[in-house]
């Protein structure tokens, strides 16, 4: 094999410098460590394996669904990718020069596509990993039975997976790591030589989600004192193990170590639409309100018994965010969605008015001033920017907000709640029951990895300003380039 690029998805140099991660140490030690950074709403994966930015590609998270409705989706996949771009899709590229190549668990690459080699496409992106993987991800297709005949598991994530229970989540998440690395090696060492491997690791993502109160308590305190605490540990060397395993099998010529982004504490949310009401862009249906109570006997005894049950039963409440309010579109300029760090005009996109240009212009510029002088926005560093006119003529151009706000890092857009408070599942997670999400105490951080023999850079710049995941294109085929 003549390169083998390592996935690890939500894996920074922070996390592998901190944990006993010894092989994939030494790989940032001895090969050039690329200060890529990603922003929490493109696509990593597809930067990747488009070389293209997300202005071309139309590859965000929760972007607009533009069915004239304020709806929005998630769904990205390989024919997804533009067919007319001045970059093919990776593994076309590859293909072209006449290169077998083993894909396997890539986000995006689902359906599989055919190519010279092999492809297990990734869960995502609109395809849940709940159920055992179809065929549709698997090219040659008959490898969907070697899969289930060796019980691969897809992508172990937390709200499908069943599982509430600490130890037995870490249990399984460190079997699925073991049991793709084990099954990517065999498969391509029985299918004949591969040029390129591109093998994904998708837990370290998921455990940090969850777990990331723990990491940074654990990161600060050095020494373990929690069973979380050595449960961490113990899945971190797991995973360097699996990696060192698929290399020592594969001897690889080359080897490089990408991730789609890092790993951050979520200590507060966001909620852009709260203040867009605060200054006239934005109505809600109806305020909530919270009840109060009256405080006599009766109801201090059916407190009192509320909470004899709650005993008995294990189910006392947990802190939890408000319900998302609906919003009144009818008397509404402009609005945001979850996951989206960014404000849209509520225009025809949306099932809102058409908007002339300069209206429009005026609106968003009206909006940035208003935003930027908010308590919030200036107490919490919030700073917003106009965003699409810089975009105009860009192919996913009616995707774009017009307003983006950069934010602390350890903030996140649930557009719910306060503009601006605690995140309340950024605690001890050691007992699982009461997380209804896999988003818990962790978010992605703009740290990804792009490590690389820099033998390979080539016309590529290490300290260019702006460089990010799209860079991976060009190096992986820079190994296959005369």
């Amino acid at each position: 094999m003549k390169l083998l690029v390592i996935g690890l998805d939500g894996v920074d140099r922070r996390l592998v410098e901190h944990f006993d991660m010894p092989f994939t140490r030494s790989l940032l030690d001895q090969l050039a460590v690329l200060p890529v950074k990603e922003d929490l709403w493109s696509r990593g994966w597809v930067k990747m394996l488009s070389g293209l930015p997300p202005t071309t590609t139309g590859a965000y998270y929760e972007q607009p669904a533009l069915n004239g409705k304020p709806a929005f989706t998630q769904s990205y996949g390989s024919k997804s990718y533009p067919t007319n771009a001045v970059r093919k899709p990776l593994w076309a590229e590859v293909d072209a020069l006449g290169k077998r190549a083993a894909w396997l668990n890539l986000p995006t690459m689902m359906p599989a596509p055919a190519l010279n080699g092999v492809v297990l496409g990734g869960a995502g992106g609109g395809f849940s990993p709940e159920n055992r993987i179809p065929r549709a991800a698997c090219h040659p297709p008959e490898l969907q039975d070697l899969f289930i005949s060796e019980r691969m598991v897809w992508e172990n994530r937390y709200i499908v997976s069943g599982i509430r229970h600490t130890d037995l989540f870490f249990s399984k998440c460190t079997e699925a790591l073991w049991s793709r690395a084990r099954i990517y090696a065999d498969l391509v060492r029985n299918r004949g030589q591969m040029d390129l491997g591109f093998f994904v690791q998708k837990e370290p993502v998921v455990i940090s989600n969850i777990y990331m109160y723990s990491i940074e308590q654990l990161m600060e305190e050095k020494h373990p004192r929690l069973a979380v605490h050595y449960l961490l540990n113990q899945f971190y060397s797991a995973l360097d193990d699996t990696l060192k395993y698929v290399f020592d099998r594969l001897q690889p010529e080359q080897v490089m170590v990408v991730s789609d982004h890092g790993a951050a504490p979520y200590r507060k949310s966001m909620n852009f639409n709260v203040m867009l009401q605060d200054l006239g862009f934005l109505k809600y249906t109806a305020e909530k309100t919270v009840a109060k109570g009256k405080g006599g006997p009766v109801d201090k005894l059916k407190a009192r018994f509320a909470h004899e049950v709650r005993q008995v039963t294990n189910s006392h409440p947990r802190a939890d965010f408000p319900s998302f309010t609906p919003i009144d579109f009818g008397h509404t300029k402009a609005f945001t969605n979850f996951y989206v760090p960014g404000i849209f005009l509520y225009d025809q996109r949306f099932g809102g008015q058409a908007l002339e240009a300069v209206q429009a212009q005026a609106l968003t510029d009206a909006i940035v001033r208003d935003f930027n002088a908010h308590p919030e926005a200036k107490e919490n560093k919030l700073v917003a920017r106009p965003f699409r006119r810089e975009h105009a003529g860009t192919p996913a151009y009616d995707l774009l907000p017009e307003v983006w706000v950069d934010h602390p890092v350890d903030l996140f857009p649930e557009q719910r709640g306060l503009a601006v408070q605690k995140n309340p599942y950024y605690r001890d997670w050691s007992d699982l029951a009461g997380l209804p999400r896999d988003i818990g105490s962790g978010k992605k951080s703009p740290d990804a990895l792009c490590v690389v023999d820099p033998r390979f850079l080539r016309d590529v710049d290490p300290a260019r300003q702006g460089l990010d995941l799209t860079v991976v294109h060009e190096l992986v085929l820079n190994h296959f380039r005369s």
